[in-house]
């Protein structure tokens, strides 16, 4: 009887393996296999045609992030990230070693946020706009893939009673003079006061408002000590899926959260001016603040390569971006600082071999 009652045991165990671990189990593999594969740039150049998407898939829990981060082939130990609560001007190349550069780079950090999304559209193409090859995720539409990119902070308005200035002191009016968050639309007293914040990432990281709705953006992650501050229940505020380029909207009326990002947005517009306006030379210098394997906050610094122009509107110019600073799965959506220019690229990808590539961006024509 006790020899029957073992038997029977390990066969609802073997059940349970075959029923739901093994299935689990493969669909992490074939999601690993499948969203790596290599896919085009947003625009092909010549020397590189194919490349790869840096979305992290997360196989476990946050405590194994630091695991994946030792193993990571692309970049073994993660020799060229910098975390940030360890950055000094000391990281800086020779003769780039300016208190004004340091500052802005922490300054960047400020407003880069880890934007992680639970949700594969439906509505994900097969192919990539105009392209032959695979988009991301599209093999696992409708199903939940834990994932994760990197955003940073490209607006943060503050409203009373339906009226607010951009930080280019551009008047803006909203139809409603109370704040539109969900907390404010069920309550009797809503807020007169709220802030608007966007977020730049890439359109792979977040396709439409399904997924932006499954979305969330953690701020001032810096280190594993970091209190948890996230917002979610985003909106699409603009998708340009050929680019790849998305921008997240969120509203709050939380003033400790609104007010601080509003600080420290602000701050970042002060120092990029100043720096970007300095009477001198930068080179081909570029760094990136991103969330490699979802971890804390790291900086890479190297140099953009190639500036391909694509296409031009009015006083500006469509281009991609090539270059070596440093990125990894869990990179995407970041933004590329080319110091010394008024540029916005955010990172789409990594060619295999050659260097790292943007979605489409845009400069302004001088």
């Amino acid at each position: 009887m006790f020899l029957k009652n073992i038997q029977n045991y390990f066969k609802v165990l073997w059940h349970c393996f075959i029923r739901h671990l093994w299935p689990a189990c493969h669909l992490l593999k074939r999601i690993k296999k499948v969203c790596l594969l290599p896919i085009s740039a947003t625009f092909q150049t010549n020397k590189y045609t194919t490349g790869a998407h840096e979305i992290h898939v997360y196989e476990g829990e946050e405590a194994d992030l630091h695991q994946e981060k030792v193993d990571c082939q692309k970049n073994p130990d993660h020799k060229n990230f910098i975390p940030i609560d360890q950055f000094t001007m000391l990281h800086l190349p020779e003769g780039h070693r300016d208190q004004d550069l340091y500052e802005l780079i922490r300054a960047v950090a400020d407003i880069a946020v880890k934007v992680d999304v639970k949700m594969v559209s439906p509505n994900r193409p097969k192919l990539w706009p105009n392209k032959k090859h695979n988009y991301p995720f599209y093999d696992f539409r409708e199903r939940t893939v834990p994932r994760s990119g990197t955003g940073e902070v490209d607006k943060v308005i503050k409203f009373i009673g339906g009226k607010g200035f951009d930080h280019n002191g551009a008047k803006l009016q909203r139809d409603t003079a109370s704040c539109p968050c969900e907390k404010c639309r069920d309550s009797d007293v809503p807020s007169t006061e709220w802030w608007e914040i966007h977020v730049d990432t890439a359109a792979h990281v977040v396709y439409d408002e399904l997924e932006a709705r499954h979305a969330s953006c953690r701020l001032f992650y810096n280190t594993k000590q970091s209190p948890k501050v996230t917002f979610d229940k985003c909106s699409i505020h603009y998708s340009n899926v050929e680019g790849d380029w998305c921008v997240l909207s969120h509203v709050t009326c939380n003033q400790k959260v609104g007010s601080k990002m509003h600080r420290k947005f602000l701050r970042w517009v002060q120092l990029r001016d100043k720096v970007y306006n300095a009477s001198r030379s930068w080179g081909n210098l570029a760094f990136i603040v991103s969330h490699p394997h979802g971890c804390p906050k790291q900086v890479s610094i190297g140099s953009w390569t190639d500036n391909k122009e694509v296409s031009s509107y009015k006083e500006y110019i469509l281009s991609t971006l090539t270059y070596t600073t440093g990125t990894c799965q869990g990179s995407s959506g970041a933004t590329i600082h080319c110091v010394g220019h008024f540029w916005d690229h955010l990172h789409s990808g990594t060619y295999h071999p050659g260097p790292n590539y943007s979605g489409t961006g845009l400069e302004l024509r001088i």
